[in-house]
């Protein structure tokens, strides 16, 4: 079953599966090669199911197996950041969420204990942990998701809440609750997307949910049983652009209603499901690739997706 989707700089697609390691596909030469994590060591976990695939400046390859590794291409050197079991807030020793690079050198890695603050060149880090008494640091301490706007601001997701850390040297946050209602200890699959007009688009087991930043306001989309335009399925697992339509289109893959298709213009929802070709109504992840399609990670195997034809 894939579990992690991630292109490469030269448009690779990169898959995670649970158990059986990373499956590479080149497209251009339509071959599929599989890396292993070696075995000349013990680790602390038995299994090797990846769920985070990051490829860094240096092109090297983060992955996240409920530890996290860095495997060099180059040379075929695989790092383990594996330490004592007891000290949960070293870097790399607990599962990973998300990976981004930005500026160059410098990783921001979403995980479990919470923000990290990585450098390349110097392997020196800063966690991030949340504090019950800081109402301006971290809103909680899983984090699910960390990104860079379009105005280079970095914006991190948990559980419940959408933050903007304002200033690096002290840990301060803005932070914005995006659920209609919290939950407590609840998978959640953010995928942030930020749109032409500068809104981010968020999932979350209650819907799929739109944040103004100049507003400061949500709106929430929800599956209704009676209006057969709304979401299909409330627990939404992954969000795209449309390769070919980005300013018109959104992609939202959801965990038992299959495929939907938002207009922007009208806010009305499209479903695709098995009855159009997808092996399997759980979309776990979304990757648009150069060649307008899309790439479904689902509970029964990666499918290509045609948003002009609108088939699997």
């Amino acid at each position: 079953m894939p579990t992690a989707l991630y292109e490469d700089r030269a448009g690779v697609i990169w898959i995670g599966t649970n158990g059986y390691g990373i499956n590479i596909h080149d497209p251009k030469a339509l071959r599929f090669k599989t890396f292993r994590r070696p075995e000349d060591r013990a680790y602390r976990q038995t299994g090797f199911s990846v769920y985070t695939l990051f490829e860094d400046s240096n092109q090297r390859v983060w992955v996240d197996a409920g530890l996290l590794y860095r495997w060099d291409r180059s040379t075929d050197g695989f790092l383990s950041f594996e330490t004592d079991a007891e000290r949960l807030d070293d870097f790399g020793n607990t599962g990973v969420w998300e990976i981004t690079e930005e500026p160059a050198g410098t990783l921001w890695v979403a995980a479990y204990q919470g923000l990290y603050r990585y450098e390349l060149a110097t392997g020196q880090y800063r966690l991030y942990k949340h504090d019950p008494n800081d109402p301006d640091g971290l809103p909680e301490n899983e984090v699910r998701h960390v990104f860079r706007d379009r105005n280079r601001t970095l914006w991190v997701v948990t559980e419940n809440y959408l933050a903007q850390l304002t200033d690096t040297t002290t840990g301060r946050f803005t932070s914005y609750a995006y659920k209609p209602r919290t939950t407590s200890r609840q998978w959640t699959f953010p995928s942030p997307y930020e749109d032409a007009n500068g809104n981010f688009w968020l999932g979350s087991s209650q819907g799929l949910v739109r944040f103004d930043i100049a507003a400061e306001t949500f709106q929430h989309y929800s599956h209704d049983p009676g209006n057969p335009s709304t979401l299909s399925h409330n627990d939404v697992r992954s969000i795209s652009e449309d390769p070919n339509e980005p300013e018109n289109f959104l992609w939202i893959g959801t965990a038992g209603g299959g495929l939907n298709r938002f207009d922007f213009e009208t806010e009305a929802f499209v479903h695709f499901t098995v009855n159009e070709g997808l092996p399997n109504n759980v979309i776990y992840g979304i990757l648009p690739d150069d060649a307008g399609n899309l790439w479904l990670s689902t509970n029964l195997g990666l499918s290509r997706f045609d948003p002009r034809t609108l088939r699997a």
